[in-house]
């Protein structure tokens, strides 16, 4: 399934118990970031969404975060000097991609918790 520049796939079936649904979706970007996040609607995985967490949280120096607000998810560099090992990559201020970052190599995991519509 592609979503404008990203690529989606429900990677497991929906764990359903009782009014709360769990949903699994791994996301592949592509070469062409849009100024201010990729379009992301959590709502066609599951009907009202609590959180979207990024499993993997951070990939090849990028941070990829579920903005609810714009429903969209963004994507934000880790300045070079952060990434060592030890970093700590909650305290460190972070940017957003510009406009036009491939992003091709980017994948990441979403975990959808909510309840249903």
């Amino acid at each position: 399934m592609s979503d404008m520049g990203l690529t989606l796939s429900q990677t497991k079936r929906n764990n359903v118990s009782g009014t709360k649904v769990t949903s699994y979706v791994t996301v592949g970007f592509d070469n062409e970031y849009p100024s201010g996040g990729e379009p992301f609607d959590a709502t066609t995985y599951v009907g009202n969404p609590d959180e979207v967490r990024v499993t993997n949280d951070s990939v090849m120096g990028y941070v990829v975060r579920y903005d609810a607000t714009n429903k969209k998810l963004k994507v934000f560099e880790v300045g070079a000097s952060d990434q060592t090992p030890t970093a700590d990559i909650a305290a460190t201020a972070l940017t957003e991609c510009a406009a036009a970052t491939n992003l091709e190599l980017i994948t990441v995991d979403l975990v959808i918790m909510g309840s249903r519509a």
